[in-house]
Parts: C-alpha cells; structure tokens; sequence
C-alpha cells in the first residue's frame, strides 16, 4: 500500500461532558473497534466531514472545561470541504487530546497541515461550546491522498 492510500487511525480522548461516560483516569483502548472496519466506524457515526486542518495551537491557555474540571487540549481551526455524514458546513474548531495515552490525535492536525491534505473526521459535538467539536480514535479519522 502507498503512503498516500495509507489509513490513518488517530485518536483523542472524550471528556465526560464531551462525549458521555467516558472517565478522565480512563485509558484509551478500542482495538475491537478499530478492528471492525471502515464500514461498520461508519455506521455507527453521526457526523463526518472531509476537509483540511487549517491551524492548530496547544499550551496552557487551550483548555476545555468539563464540570469542575478543566484539561489542555489540542485545538485546531477545520475548514469543512464537504459533510460525509451529516450536515455540518464552514469553519469549526476540533479539539483532541495529546496522544500520551488519551487517545489524542495532533498528529492528524499537524499531517493535514504538514501535507496539505484533506482528512475525514468524525466529530463528537461539545455541548458548552456551539462550533467546538471532539475527535478521537475511536471512530472514522482519515488521512486523504492529495487530490
């Protein structure tokens, strides 16, 4: 397989507030998912778009709060291209976790940036922020070739 067909499985870490009951001391761990294939990640998706990362920050003064809590984050600005599944549209926030353990996904940003190419995202919508969405590597997350 090519490096540009390669799929690319990236993850980030659903807070509670985030994405349901998910705990903050909880691992990332969804190789049975994973295992099931595109179609069936697909399936069970509520939201996916196609679309390019167009910037990403990180540091002590990205966080989100959750109930009392309040985590650093990864944030990056998306510019939807297309809604796979869905119908979200224009230019929206992602935020994901480090990668260190909590199934966080820069590395998608940062290659969607890096490689000026498209990615296909489901996204988990943040309840506290209207155009803030959450991804993880649980669900359907692609590096696209470049058209």
């Amino acid at each position: 397989m090519t490096t540009a067909g390669r799929t690319v499985r990236v993850a980030a870490l659903g807070f509670a507030s985030i994405m349901g009951a998910v705990d903050y001391a909880h691992a990332c761990s969804c190789a049975d998912l994973l295992s099931r294939g595109d179609e069936a990640l697909m399936a069970r998706a509520q939201d996916v778009v196609r679309g390019k990362i167009i910037s990403m920050r990180a540091g002590k003064d990205v966080q989100l709060r959750s109930g009392a809590r309040q985590a650093r984050m990864v944030a990056a600005t998306m510019a939807i291209e297309a809604a796979v599944k869905g119908e979200l549209s224009g230019e929206i926030e992602v935020v994901t976790g480090f990668g260190t353990g909590d199934c966080g996904i820069p590395g998608l940003f940062l290659a969607s940036i890096a490689w000026d190419r498209p990615v296909e995202l489901e996204l988990h919508r943040v309840d506290t922020h209207e155009h803030t969405f959450s991804v993880h590597m649980c669900g359907y997350n692609k590096v696209l070739p470049k058209p």
